[in-house]
């Protein structure tokens, strides 16, 4: 696209965008500049200053302004807000939105494509009732200092961790909160940074101080009066990123390990966790059907009331397509959790137990995917992924439930391995009709070096029990079908094809040549081009 694309990434609540070297966005604008390069596409990553804990006009106003500023002439603008960021997000596109702003909103909105909101409280959370409270308030700045302080220090100083257990012992009855601790521990953990960071943080404090409007708006209540003013844009494709953290219990408290400051972090999500989950089973927010086939399909059943990412209830999340359903916790879906491997340092603001990515789940990882390809499912166990890993196999449960959830992370992997090549393919220059023909060949190659979809989808398929392998087929048909899709406006666009429906033809496309792939009279890689060529004569203009 002429002018390429502008991405804009909006902080969440209480969001620091910057204090001294710590970045909200830092793994996240990493990992973008990283892709982009990768996909050869031309994009400008901004990160918009939002006001903390200002009202969502201010804060959508703030959004607007600073697309305005940097937009320039030409590209797609797609805005992506984590947390209460993507209610920032879909208030600044929002159709027929008054905000307080001298920028020219709808100039700015009719520049958007997309609007992705990651793991934000669309139908509000019950957490944001508690921190409303006056108690709430003061416990709320003690946790947000605290987040900056282990994502700075990587670890709480004993001297703190001491106090920490019975304060949170019973936070979620209101029970045994003192206000005077709260403060005493917040100065002592303030007192530990430097001169200079510790004006930047008092500075953010204060900011936040002078207005708190957004908690109440945070609310069940606050949301339902949000979403019934708030309309999306027509034209605008809206997309979400789902998480679910596990539960805490006895084996999350064992995966925090002897770790004092890690028992103590995680006595504080087990009770926020507690307070997150308590959407009354009655004000359930209801999914449309896609919706629902696509947790279902991730989390391998509908997440209940009470599943939440120690923040935001899973079920408040969706809006619009989703994109991704990440077992995680609200912060480690933005790259803050904890693998020292990665540059720069990862560290987990919580610790929950998730154990979202590291060196060690890779292990198991690949070594799961040699294992399913050779044996197949059923004669795959869990003892033998272990044994090819190099970990023991209590080591697997930090990481996974059961050996179904080690093939839907295997499988989504591979998922995405094809979506990342398949992108990269149709990103290179050349008509319509040039890039589909690359897909085809990409498509081909693909199969032959994948042994476990050989396994699965041809030789071994009977040995997987049918629901798991159709939610799975499902996912790998809707990913496919909107990539060939938006190839196929493209083609129209530029006249190279001729007008038909996108999706239905999109989906003839790639149901056709998957249906090749699954048969055996015939070598894949022998019949696709003559597949291609005839349905390609059939899409050219008459």
């Amino acid at each position: 696209m002429p002018g390429g694309h502008h991405l804009y990434l909006v902080p969440g609540f209480f969001g620091f965008t910057n204090l001294g070297e710590l970045r909200y966005f830092a793994h996240v604008l990493d990992f973008l500049r990283a892709r982009a390069r990768a996909l050869g596409v031309r994009a400008d990553i901004h990160v918009v200053r939002t006001h903390p804990t200002a009202s969502l006009p201010q804060r959508a106003a703030r959004v607007v302004e600073t697309i305005a500023e940097t937009m320039g002439r030409a590209g797609a603008v797609h805005v992506i807000g984590h947390s209460s960021g993507g209610l920032d997000a879909r208030l600044a596109v929002a159709s027929g939105v008054s905000l307080p702003s001298d920028a020219n909103v709808e100039r700015v909105a009719r520049r958007v494509r997309t609007v992705i909101t990651v793991a934000t409280p669309h139908h509000g959370t019950p957490l944001a009732s508690f921190f409303a409270s006056l108690l709430g308030q003061r416990l709320l700045r003690f946790l947000s200092l605290w987040t900056v302080y282990v994502l700075r220090f990587g670890r709480l100083p004993i001297s703190v961790v001491a106090k920490l257990g019975a304060l949170f012992a019973r936070l979620d009855d209101h029970v045994g909160l003192n206000i005077a601790l709260l403060d005493q521990l917040f100065g002592q953990l303030l007192a530990d940074f430097s001169p200079t960071r510790r004006g930047a943080v008092e500075t953010f404090f204060a900011e936040v101080s002078r207005d708190q409007a957004l908690l109440p708006q945070l609310t069940p209540e606050g949301l339902e009066l949000f979403n019934a003013t708030t309309r999306d844009r027509p034209g605008v494709r809206y997309g979400s990123v789902v998480t679910r953290a596990r539960p805490p219990g006895v084996r999350s408290t064992l995966a925090a390990g002897l770790d004092p400051s890690a028992q103590a972090t995680h006595a504080l999500y087990q009770a926020l966790y507690r307070l997150a989950s308590r959407t009354p089973r009655g004000q359930v927010p209801a999914l449309a059907p896609a919706q629902a086939r696509w947790l279902r399909r991730a989390y391998g059943t509908l997440p209940g009331p009470g599943a939440n990412d120690g923040i935001v209830p899973t079920r408040s999340q969706p809006w619009g397509d989703l994109i991704h359903a990440a077992q995680a916790d609200h912060l480690d879906v933005i790259g803050h959790f904890r693998d020292r491997a990665k540059p720069p340092r990862h560290t987990d603001w919580l610790t929950t137990g998730q154990a979202s990515d590291s060196p060690t789940r890779a292990r198991v990882l690949a070594a799961a995917e040699e294992r399913f390809a050779a044996f197949g499912y059923r004669r795959t166990g869990i003892a033998e992924i272990a044994r090819d890993a190099g970990v023991a196999p209590g080591t697997l449960y930090r990481y996974f439930e059961n050996k179904e959830e080690i093939f839907r992370a295997v499988m989504r992997e591979g998922l995405v391995r094809w979506l990342e090549t398949a992108r990269r393919v149709l990103a290179e220059p050349g008509t319509a009709l040039e890039r589909l023909a690359r897909l085809g060949e990409a498509s081909v190659d693909h199969n032959r070096e994948n042994a476990l979809i050989n396994s699965v989808y041809r030789r071994d398929g009977e040995i997987i029990f049918a629901p798991l392998l159709e939610e799975l087929h499902e996912q790998l048909v809707h990913e496919n079908v909107a990539m060939i899709a938006d190839v196929i406006r493209d083609g129209i666009r530029e006249g190279t094809l001729r007008e038909v429906d996108p999706e239905r033809t999109a989906f003839i496309l790639f149901t056709g040549g998957d249906a090749l792939s699954s048969q055996s009279h015939y070598p894949y890689q022998e019949v696709l081009p003559l597949y291609g060529e005839i349905v390609m004569r059939g899409l050219v203009p008459r």
